[in-house]
């Protein structure tokens, strides 16, 4: 994709390594994590929700193994907002079942403050995860939660989010750098060229010098003996011991 972009096609981001493994461990850890804790309680009495919960899990696992294994990190921005949107939206009736689901969110969240542009990644990130703390406790629930527990839902959220944005900040220097390093060996090459060309420049120069020397040299010469033989021709029938000298004269 073009790697110039704005605030309709954010600029995609490649993880680094060691994130981007931590990544896979905590997504799909937390979310077979929840999914296990919500069927084990539950059983045997399964029902309907606990249904919906394994379809929703499995579609968030199809989203992300599309995502992050089985489409190049480059690809197109469409994807990105496929998997988001996607994702995302499966938490909030996750949430709704089971509250513990809208850890879930947070995670996301981070994600898409490290991938996406901070234009966009901060205020999707925002609503988001207002939309999934009232999925998952409802009004009342928000109204009586006490400040201690407001810092730290919010605290932990930031977190993330700063995490998310870090990442995004580091990937920006890397990519800066390699451009640099790019344009470095471009110049590089460059000068390469430009040192070529002037030897072989200069190597011409010497030829035309040394052509026209000779052409100048062996010009004068090759005049000088076309007179000296016209000369002779013309002594020879008319004076013998006059034009002898000068067939024999170097």
């Amino acid at each position: 994709m073009n790697p110039n972009s704005s605030a309709q096609t954010p600029e995609i981001k490649r993880p680094l390594a060691a994130p981007q493994i931590a990544l896979h461990i905590m997504t799909l850890g937390l979310l077979a994590y929840f999914l296990g804790a919500r069927l084990c309680g539950t059983w045997p009495n399964w029902g309907r929700s606990e249904l919906l919960l394994v379809i929703l899990a499995a579609i968030q696992t199809g989203l992300y193994l599309k995502r992050w294994v089985f489409t190049p990190l480059d690809a197109s921005p469409r994807w990105w907002h496929i998997y988001f949107v996607g994702s995302l939206t499966c938490c909030v009736p996750e949430s709704l079942i089971a509250p513990y689901f809208s850890w879930l969110g947070g995670l996301y969240v981070g994600q898409m403050c490290a991938i996406l542009s901070p234009a966009i990644s901060i205020p999707a990130s925002v609503l988001a995860l207002a939309i999934n703390e009232f999925a998952a406790f409802g009004q009342a629930q928000l109204a009586s939660r006490s400040l201690a527990d407001w810092v730290f839902r919010v605290a932990l959220f930031a977190s993330w989010m700063v995490m998310g944005l870090f990442i995004n900040r580091i990937d920006d220097i890397s990519k800066g750098r390699a451009e640099l390093i790019r344009e470095l060996e471009a110049a590089k090459r460059q000068l390469v060229l430009a040192r070529d060309r002037e030897v072989e420049l200069a190597t011409l120069r010497e030829r035309e010098r040394l052509a026209r020397d000779l052409h100048d040299n062996l010009g004068h010469t090759l005049v000088t003996l076309t007179v000296q033989l016209e000369a002779v021709q013309r002594l020879l029938p008319v004076n013998l011991d006059r034009a002898a000298p000068r067939c024999w004269r170097k």
